[in-house]
């Protein structure tokens, strides 16, 4: 049975109950790590082993995974330091094969930006490397845009509970803690702090509010980071900036270009579960239905023929209740595929 379903820049992972993983897509460069480059038109299982868990992240030209002993793995064309490597390393290598990364076996959680990845441990400590884009490690004494192979640790917290990343040029992230509080730092407008400027150094975690948050969700474009949140008690939330590129993204509140400094809340719906997004945006509700909003020029929202408008407001997909896994396969400038699971652990995906 199906456990899990992830694609990036059509390159698509599946996880079955039994630990294997399969693979299907484009292999430019090698990117599945197999020591060829051939597309992978029906899925097939990826080597042998039998202990892959969910925790996959992709670049857009690398994967990251973690095995059910906590060891950390990659393979693909490193990009920036994001797909991991040594202390002693300063030039990307492909891994042509799955490749551990250092000896560690307690992590927990890992994302990636494609330019910088984020992972937690089994102790809660949170760790990043790749490329300090404006100051998105979140460690003020590393220097801005340079890279880092080996894992560096933010601060000495032993609290943070989950981590989420852009995968785009963005390259912005988010985290929230065992107490359900929404904290980053980086640098650039909007991320979530009133009154936050290109100028202000907020390269340490902040603290965003005082509410407490049960998931969250990063995207948008160089310079113009979108963020989505959902609460404990079931509420949305958005802010960032909605629109500012051709063929950009959008809030959910019914307008095309609009900014926020700091969370507005998107509707009056308590039930929403999970989201995920990039230009398109797509969430969970707890009665099993799935919504979308935002680029849907190329069909990303799977609404049916003909309708292709971009979406200003949640809108309901579809009339099923049984939906369990949302997802999409974000590559630029291409908005979001749809990927999605049902209850039946059968797949589903609109195609851009």
């Amino acid at each position: 049975m199906l456990l899990y379903f992830i694609g990036h820049a059509f390159k698509y992972y599946t996880l079955k109950t039994e630990g294997t993983l399969w693979i299907k897509g484009f292999n430019t460069n090698d990117y599945f790590g197999l020591g060829n480059t051939n597309t992978i038109s029906e899925f097939i299982q990826f080597g042998t082993d039998s202990d892959w868990t969910s925790n996959i992240a992709q670049g857009e030209t690398f994967t990251l995974t973690i095995k059910t002993n906590g060891t950390l793995w990659s393979w693909g064309r490193i990009t920036a330091g994001a797909g991991g490597g040594s202390a002693a390393q300063t030039t990307n290598a492909p891994y042509t094969q799955p490749t551990q990364l250092g000896t560690d076996t307690d992590w927990a959680k890992v994302v990636t930006s494609s330019s910088h990845t984020l992972a937690i441990k089994t102790n809660g400590t949170l760790w990043v490397w790749g490329n300090n884009k404006d100051g998105n490690f979140g460690i003020p004494t590393f220097p801005l845009n340079a890279n880092s192979f080996a894992p560096l640790q933010i601060g000495t917290d032993t609290d943070w509970k989950e981590v989420y990343a852009s995968r785009s040029s963005a390259g912005v992230s988010c985290a929230i803690k065992i107490n359900g509080t929404l904290t980053w730092g980086g640098n650039g407008i909007r991320i979530g702090y009133q009154n936050a400027s290109l100028n202000d150094s907020y390269r340490s975690p902040h603290q965003i509010g005082n509410n407490t948050w049960k998931t969250a969700a990063v995207g948008g474009g160089t310079g113009v980071p979108m963020f989505f949140g959902i609460k404990n008690d079931g509420t949305l939330w958005g802010w960032g900036t909605s629109g500012a590129l051709t063929g950009g993204y959008y809030f959910g509140n019914g307008q095309a270009t609009y900014s926020s400094e700091v969370p507005e809340q998107i509707g009056n719906a308590s039930n929403w579960e999970k989201i995920v997004t990039q230009y398109t945006t797509i969430g969970l509700k707890t009665n099993g239905t799935i919504w979308g909003w935002g680029r849907n020029d190329g069909y990303q929202l799977g609404l049916g023929t003909g309708n292709n408008n971009n979406i200003l407001f949640p809108t309901q997909i579809g009339a099923d209740t049984d939906w369990q896994i949302i997802h999409l396969d974000t590559y630029q400038g291409g908005g979001g595929e749809l990927l999605s699971i049902k209850n039946d652990t059968s797949i589903y995906h609109s195609r851009y």
